[in-house]
C-alpha cells in the first residue's frame, strides 16, 4: 500500500495521530494530496536529520511541518489547482494590509525566507520581521503555512 492510500485509510481512523510523511517523491501533486488527506507534515528522504527532529517536534506541537522549498512547491500546486477548478484565478479580496506587507505575503507564498526577502525589497531582515508581525497580527494566523495559504485564497501570488 503507498502512502496516500495509508493516508486516506487513517483519515477513517479515530485517535488523532499526527502524521508526517517521508518521502522520496518529487511529485508536487502528491505532496498536495497528502496534505488534503490530513497530513500534518512532509519530509523528503535527503532532509538533515536535526530538522526531522524539528519537525517532529513542531507537528507534535501541533503546528504543520514544511520546509521552505516544499511550502513553495506545495503553495504552487494549491495554487494552480484551484485556478484550473475556478476557470481563472479568483479576484483578490479587499485586503487590510499595505502594499509592502502585501508584497511580503507574495514572497512568503512563494516560499522566500526572511533573510532573501530583505534582500529582495533593501531592508533589513528585522524589518521583514517586524512586518511579518503585524501581518499576523492583522490577518489572524500564526504561522508562515497558515499565511501562505490565506496569500493563495486571497489573490497574493
Amino acid at each position: 500500500m503507498d502512502g496516500l492510500a495509508v493516508l486516506q485509510t487513517l483519515q477513517h481512523v479515530q485517535g488523532g495521530a499526527r502524521i508526517i510523511i517521508l518521502t522520496a517523491s518529487e511529485d508536487k501533486n502528491e505532496w498536495v494530496q497528502a496534505m488534503k488527506l490530513g497530513c500534518a507534515g512532509i519530509l523528503v528522504k535527503q532532509t538533515a536529520p536535526e530538522l526531522i527532529v524539528k519537525s517532529i517536534s513542531k507537528v507534535y506541537a501541533g503546528e504543520i511541518w514544511l520546509d521552505s522549498n516544499t511550502t513553495a512547491a506545495v503553495m504552487r500546486q494549491f495554487s494552480t489547482a484551484e485556478e484550473l477548478a475556478s476557470g481563472a484565478a479568483r479576484p483578490r479580496a479587499r485586503s487590510p494590509l499595505s502594499a509592502r506587507e502585501q508584497e511580503i505575503v507574495a514572497l512568503v507564498a512563494q516560499g522566500y525566507r526572511n533573510r532573501e526577502m530583505a534582500e529582495k525589497m533593501f531592508i533589513s531582515e528585522q524589518t521583514v520581521k517586524n512586518h511579518l508581525h503585524n501581518i499576523f497580527d492583522k490577518l489572524g494566523v500564526s504561522d508562515r503555512l497558515e499565511l501562505a495559504l490565506y496569500a493563495i485564497h486571497n489573490g497574493f501570488h
